[in-house]
């Protein structure tokens, strides 16, 4: 490659450590809070991210605040970039959600964040600080610019080994049960690695992967392999991931990448060619060497399981394109305003269809799923195009970079930035943005900016000394006084964010142990812990939600005791108790909540368990106001009928719960005690009532529904046997689940080769015999 022209900057050395530190600082965001996690807490991933971002941001801003105002040099030499058109159209998006904040749904949790995404206007603000910080940070040095990008990769190596790693059953912070779920086509592993969910390892490793190869490209020696090196387990951990978003957009970053290097690389000298092509072929077949081991690992089954599973679910997408098209009936009622950050989970509750119901039974959306759709609902027509601006002048100004870059080097560098910033947007077609993930979307907006500066997109002379003492000593005297001020004020904000932040892990932890106890029946620990965690300081009904869900599980945990007695009064007073305090914690919130529906419908879980009629309807009649396709809402209110004797109202409300989730075994059996008839199924609804039988235990009554949806089938019905099959096992019925899975083999023979489900049946004949 041609030697690249080196940047050269005149900071000064009065210039140079402010500077120094809001670049650190800023480097340091992007770096850790990706990795951040804590399993000692509630909110285990989320949190510890939430906490570093709102304290470094905080001090970023402090730091920005002093240089801003020292003195009139600085203001135009670091801060010119600031005063560009892609600035400022970040900006007005930041602006315009604040906007949406104040006249959404919700404005509380708009503002703070929601229980468990913590993506409120306070999230977005602190990004838009980090994307400040970047900017004034990297400034003009290009060697600042490559260190930033060469962190992120390794940040992005290291989500990625940690993902590989889980899928391979090393995991020392968390249980794989967590991110194991199983289909009706076999087991599949998600890996979640430091983020909490595959679909965000995917999106965060599409900024990074192919970023890496093309820092790879335009290093030498050991740099270029461990940088392919990370290129490689990046890809492999997306791929691992088995999020669809993730490879659509590897793919596309893939394609943009090739047909910007590759006209570039055949301009390089021929000996320079040569040896990449060499270190290509090594590469890749230490790919090809890995990929062959990694098929022979039983894990890696799970893959074509999850790709299996895609097919079978066709461009639905787990009911993807349903919420969709609820969504997007939302627009018109959301067009100017907004319904504010994390607004669309409350706004949506009206717009929810039966089918969507149907297809996801016990979910409520917090997300449309599109990035895209959530700006149109979240922040109105004017947010989304705000947002999409800002998608294009970030790969406008990269495209400018590498046109304008001075040397081959830089230009693949650029490559590779763009590249990654297309994948992680075609990625958002289908998924929404988390704190580590939103990070990276404003760090390369910045990065943009940056890019554009250093390839001569942007004049950076610092003005003459003429133009800066014309400014006048009046205004140098007004920026004097009011630097110790912004200064002040900035530390004041970083205490208060420590401060705000110390008493959020403090609540989290409390709420744990809550929880923890709430697992053991042990009632008087839920209250200590659940009340110490509410008196922290945050503003909204987090931690008096969560305080409610344990007393809801602390109740289904305690032990049943005899109708009558000492030990039943006691326990009836515990409950009566439980619903008080449930009461006074959520009470209060109902209205303001993004989750109306589900405090109301805690509260009618705390009456049901009380026995209180009067308050169980009334909860769960509120609950339907508020959501009117959620089958437990439907269920709850048959059990309040049912308490006061109205069986007729039980029958009808037990009814539609089933209609809305045939696999209710609640609403089953309310119906039944209400003395309705028996609703008819279809195969389907047969399925999903003799799987949640199976989960639930009840072997026997699964054993019985799925043998009638196997006979009322006409035609092959695999997932039946393969369900069937492995309710004969838990039963130890070895001999009827061999032949269950002799038909399923029969019906899918490509899927039983797969799982290996005749050595399975193998291994059964081996346990037959020895139980004999």
């Amino acid at each position: 490659m041609g030697k690249t022209r080196k940047k050269t900057t005149a900071i000064s050395r009065s210039e140079k450590g402010p500077v120094s530190a809001i670049y650190w600082v800023s480097l340091s965001m992007v770096v850790v809070i990706p990795l951040a996690l804590s399993t000692s807490l509630y909110r285990a991933y989320n949190l510890p991210k939430f906490v570093l971002l709102i304290v470094a941001s905080s001090a970023l801003l402090t730091l920005l605040a002093n240089r801003a105002l020292e003195s009139a040099a600085s203001m135009s030499r670091h801060f010119q970039q600031l005063r560009s058109r892609h600035v400022k159209l970040v900006c007005l998006y930041v602006m315009g959600a604040g906007v949406s904040t104040l006249f959404g749904v919700a404005p509380a949790e708009s503002f703070f964040g929601s229980k468990y995404n913590q993506m409120g206007l306070v999230t977005l603000l602190c990004f838009l600080v980090s994307f400040f910080g970047l900017i004034v940070g990297s400034g003009f040095d290009e060697a600042r610019l490559k260190l930033v990008l060469g962190a992120l990769a390794l940040a992005g190596l290291a989500v990625a080994i940690f993902a590989v790693a889980q899928f391979f059953g090393l995991d020392p912070f968390v249980a794989s049960t967590l991110y194991t779920s199983v289909s009706a086509v076999g087991t599949v592993i998600r890996v979640t690695s430091t983020l909490g969910h595959a679909d965000y390892v995917g999106n965060l490793l599409l900024y990074t992967t192919p970023l890496a190869a093309g820092l790879a490209l335009s290093r030498r020696g050991r740099a270029r392999i461990l940088l392919a090196l990370t290129t490689a387990v990046s890809a492999l951990a997306i791929v691992c991931s088995g999020t669809r978003g993730s490879w659509l957009g590897l793919l596309v970053a893939t394609l943009a990448f090739c047909a910007l290097a590759i006209p570039q690389l055949s301009d390089i000298r021929a000996a320079v060619t040569q040896r990449l092509v060499r270190q290509a072929a090594i590469v890749s077949l230490l790919m090809l060497v890995s990929v062959g081991l990694i098929s022979l690992v039983p894990a890696s089954r799970s893959i074509a399981v999850r790709a299996r599973s895609i097919a079978a679910e066709g461009f639905t997408g787990s009911g993807r394109t349903t919420l969709w098209r609820d969504a997007i009936r939302m627009v018109p009622s959301y067009a100017i305003v907004g319904a504010g950050p994390e607004g669309f989970r409350k706004a949506f509750l009206p717009y929810k269809s039966k089918e969507l119901v149907h297809i996801s039974p016990a979910i409520n959306n917090e997300s449309s799923h599109s990035a895209y759709l959530d700006a149109a609902i979240s922040f109105g027509l004017l947010g989304l195009v705000l947002y999409a601006a800002v998608i294009a002048s970030t790969i406008a100004l990269f495209l400018s970079a590498r046109r304008r870059a001075a040397g081959s080097r830089m230009r693949i560098i650029y490559t590779g930035l763009v590249s990654s910033f297309v994948g992680a947007v075609v990625h958002n077609f289908f998924i929404y943005d988390q704190i580590p993930t939103g990070l990276y979307f404003f760090a390369f907006a910045a990065l943009a900016q940056v890019s554009s500066t250093l390839a001569g997109g942007q004049k950076t002379s610092v003005p003459p000394s003429r133009n800066i003492e014309s400014a006048g000593t009046q205004r140098e005297h007004i920026r004097a006084r009011l630097r110790p001020v912004a200064v002040s004020a900035g530390l004041a904000l970083t205490v208060l964010a420590l401060w705000y932040s110390i008493n959020l892990v403090k609540s989290d932890l409390q709420i744990k142990e809550a929880f923890a106890s709430a697992e053991g029946g042990d009632f008087e620990r839920v209250v200590k812990h659940g009340e110490a965690a509410t008196e922290g300081p945050a503003p909204t009904d987090t931690y008096d939600f969560f305080f409610g869900s344990a007393l809801v599980s602390c109740n289904y945990r305690m032990k049943p005791v005899l109708s009558s007695g000492t030990d039943a009064r006691a326990q009836a007073s515990v409950r009566q108790k439980a619903l008080e305090v449930g009461t006074m914690h959520l009470g209060k919130w109902a209205a303001r909540s993004l989750t109306p529906d589900l405090d109301n419908q805690i509260l009618a879980y705390l009456a049901l368990f009380a026995g209180d009629a009067a308050k169980l309807r009334a909860a769960a009649t509120e609950a339907i106001k508020w959501d009117s396709n959620s089958y437990t809402n439907h269920w709850l209110l048959a059990e309040a009928l049912l308490l006061e004797g109205d069986r007729e109202g039980a029958v009808m409300e037990s009814s539609m719960a089933l209609d809305l989730n045939p696999g209710s075994l609640e609403a089953a059996s309310a119906l039944k005690r209400a003395g309705g008839k028996k609703p008819k199924f279809t195969p389907e609804q047969l399925m999903s009532r003799g799987v949640a039988l199976s989960i639930a235990g009840k072997l026997k009554k699964a054993r019985r529904v799925l043998l009638r949806a196997i006979r009322k089938t006409k035609g092959p019905l695999p997932d039946g046997h393969y369900a069937l099959a492995t309710v004969y096992e838990r039963s130890n019925r070895f001999a009827d689940a061999i032949a269950e899975w002799e038909v399923f083999m029969k019906e899918a023979p490509a899927r039983a080769a797969e799982e290996q489900i005749a050595a399975r049946i193998q291994s059964l004949r081996d346990k037959s015999v020895t139980k004999q």
